[in-house]
């Protein structure tokens, strides 16, 4: 069960808040509504403290498609749901998605749909995608939780696998921008000024196009330091 934080308003006005256990939110205020209560609010304790660590915490893709992979295993071989999520729950080595699937473990354990457990670690941590609950929702309603499931890893291996191909194909590529940039930055802030240093000793006039390297190379000699490190920074950003 998970535990929330219940603001409201007993028969005298008085304004209280206190923490409750209860399976979802809206089970929690219907609770105390029923005692009289007025309810202003019913927040989720974990979705409060995640917003105050920081950054939301995601689960690699991989670790992710083994585990489902290990889950319909188990469930085909027999398993109950309960005892499966128990020996993945023991061999998983990442702590955060250790934790996450002892809370799961515990809101089946209390009674819970194994589709609402997943979907309340989505909202708290953010996670869980709406498609893999959704896709055990289905699942749970068509009394066929293995197959779904055995279609949803097939789905995530072949996205994974496209996603990779997709940035080793654009490794090239973009080493070759790097690159280009790299030498046409080299030839504007240094090739150029010397060429125009060794008009002025002839005494003669730059061309026009050169003038304008020129131009553009001394104003980038001044941002060099930061221009590069950027356009490197936005490339390995659409790597990522």
């Amino acid at each position: 069960m998970a535990e929330f934080l219940v603001k409201m308003a007993d028969e005298r006005g008085r304004v209280l808040q206190q923490v409750e256990s209860g399976f979802s939110a809206k089970e929690v205020r219907e609770r105390f509504i029923q005692q009289g209560f007025l309810v202003f609010s019913v927040k989720d304790k974990g979705l409060l403290a995640s917003r105050l660590l920081g950054p939301r915490k995601k689960i690699k893709t991989d670790e992710f498609i083994i585990f489902n992979q290990q889950f319909v295993t188990l469930i085909k071989a027999g398993l109950p749901i309960l005892m499966s999520l128990d020996l993945l729950r023991k061999r998983q080595r990442n702590p955060f998605f250790r934790t996450l699937l002892e809370d799961v473990r515990e809101r089946v354990k209390s009674g819970q749909l194994l589709s609402e457990a997943f979907e309340a670690q989505g909202k708290g941590q953010g996670a869980i995608s709406k498609v893999y609950t959704t896709t055990l929702l289905a699942g749970e309603r068509a009394g066929n939780i293995e197959e779904v499931l055995s279609r949803y890893v097939a789905y995530q291996r072949i996205t994974s696998s496209f996603r990779k191909k997709v940035i080793a194909s654009l490794w090239y590529p973009a080493i070759l921008v790097l690159a280009l940039v790299v030498m046409l930055s080299f030839l504007m802030t240094y090739v150029v000024p010397k060429f125009s240093e060794l008009y002025a000793q002839f005494n003669q006039e730059l061309p026009t196009i050169t003038q304008i390297l020129l131009a553009v190379g001394t104003t980038a000699q001044g941002y060099f330091y930061i221009v590069v490190p950027s356009i490197i920074a936005v490339i390995l950003l659409a790597m990522a």
